[in-house]
């Protein structure tokens, strides 16, 4: 931390941008008011990670300072502002917060409309609403995708259904208004709109919608639904389905999981195989294993989970893993505490 504090006053801007994340990061109370100062640097990437760093940092006094730097001539770092006072959750800066949602640049009032909805209050629903209403140059959709999801903060099922009236001319052409619209439902809870999340399962070309409406079916409890989804015939919808079933609890889910551990596809199996280690599931084990075998898109992925799950670092070793397996297979115990298996003696 010391050195990273030396590394502030260095003539490179690039060195001082990326000690003072760092600073964020691991710099603590000592940090802070070096990080403050770093506000006022000459150089806006300087002040723009000083900003990210601050938010990271997480210390309500920054608020004031974070406030003013609203008013800073460079718009990321007006955005890094935005989004910190949003983590920081003060009602003190809602007021210029608002004021921000007038801002010349689309990603400053994109990040103004996330921090309203952080901060949660609800007075600023209306004020959300109108800035969505109002956007006349969102062109990747940010700004609407960021009013979906703090309409459903500040206003639960009622502000989710104003902000989705307003969003719908613009859904078709937007991966990113698709894939907050569905965690908007999610945010809202708001079981009426679960046909909807299916259809966009069903029917969404782009995965990160996909994931995204599967996500927001398993918070709604839904997981017959994600078991029909496990039936359609692109692999990445069943994936993404199978992702959303690791979130649900109960026999259901279990049963539909070894079901998809089963399925063709090897990123289909190595989604459910996953899962069913997270839930402490040993028998899980064999069918990782015969994916070693698979192409490095699959491969690498099972690596990561088998290490990650056992702690032990066997790497692409199909013989030893099972061997592993072979002799400690009823010995297995999964500790829940930090999702691991350990050797029972």
């Amino acid at each position: 931390v010391s050195e990273l504090l030396r590394l502030l006053e260095h003539r490179n801007p690039v060195v001082r941008a990326e000690a003072a994340i760092e600073l964020g990061r691991r710099g603590g109370e000592r940090a802070l008011l070096p990080l403050l100062e770093c506000l006022g640097d000459p150089a806006p990437t300087v002040r723009a990670h000083a900003a990210e760093a601050l938010r990271e940092l997480g210390d309500e006094r920054a608020v004031p300072l974070l406030a003013r730097a609203l008013a800073d001539p460079d718009e990321t770092v007006r955005c890094r502002a935005a989004l910190a006072l949003g983590d920081l959750a003060d009602r003190y800066v809602v007021p210029a917060l608002k004021r921000m949602l007038s801002d010349p640049s689309s990603i400053v009032r994109a990040a103004t409309v996330r921090a309203l909805g952080e901060i949660g209050d609800p007075l600023s629903l209306s004020a959300v609403l109108r800035a969505q209403k109002e956007e006349k140059e969102d062109r990747d959709g940010a700004v609407t995708a960021a009013a979906l999801i703090a309409a459903a903060r500040l206003g639960g099922v009622k502000g989710l259904a104003s902000s989705l009236a307003l969003a719908a001319p613009k859904l078709r052409d937007s991966w990113l208004i698709r894939s907050a619209a569905s965690r908007a439902v999610q945010i809202a809870g708001d079981a009426s709109r679960a046909g909807f999340l299916v259809d966009l399962l069903a029917r969404d070309d782009d995965p990160r919608v996909c994931q995204s409406a599967a996500a927001a079916l398993a918070s709604l409890g839904r997981c017959e639904a994600l078991g029909r989804a496990l039936s359609l015939e692109a692999a990445f919808r069943r994936r993404a389905a199978v992702a959303g079933l690791s979130g649900c609890a109960g026999p259901e889910a279990r049963s539909l999981l070894l079901r998809a551990a089963r399925d063709e596809n090897p990123g289909v199996r190595l989604e459910a195989g996953a899962a069913l280690l997270a839930r402490g599931e040993r028998e899980a084990f064999p069918v990782l294993f015969d994916l070693l075998g698979a192409d490095p898109s699959v491969w690498l992925g099972t690596v990561e989970v088998l290490e990650r799950r056992t702690g032990l670092a066997f790497g692409r070793n199909p013989p030893r893993w099972k061997e592993w397996f072979r002799r400690n297979r009823d010995r297995l115990r999964f500790r829940a505490s930090d999702g691991i298996f350990v050797v029972a003696r």
